[in-house]
């Protein structure tokens, strides 16, 4: 995601001082928290990521038929 962040920005070659904080700086950083995060943890945790990645691409792929349908989409409404 932080990476797809900074392409979009390159391609659309914002040239504010804002744009380049806000587009690259703050997506740096968060990439660096992410990295930092993921070198932590447990062993334990890192596989049950990973079982929950699987299952949920899995279930993903039952839902599209192997991905020729789009995904369902999801309905928001607000509570009354």
């Amino acid at each position: 995601m932080n990476i797809s962040v900074i392409a979009l920005y390159l391609r659309q070659r914002g040239d504010t001082r804002r744009g380049v904080v806000s587009w690259v700086i703050q997506p740096l950083i968060g990439l660096a928290v992410i990295v930092w995060l993921l070198t932590h943890l447990d062993v334990n945790a890192l596989t049950a990521g990973a079982i929950w990645l699987i299952v949920g691409f899995g279930w993903l792929l039952y839902l599209t038929r192997m991905l020729r349908e789009p995904p369902p989409e999801v309905a928001f409404s607000e509570a009354e």
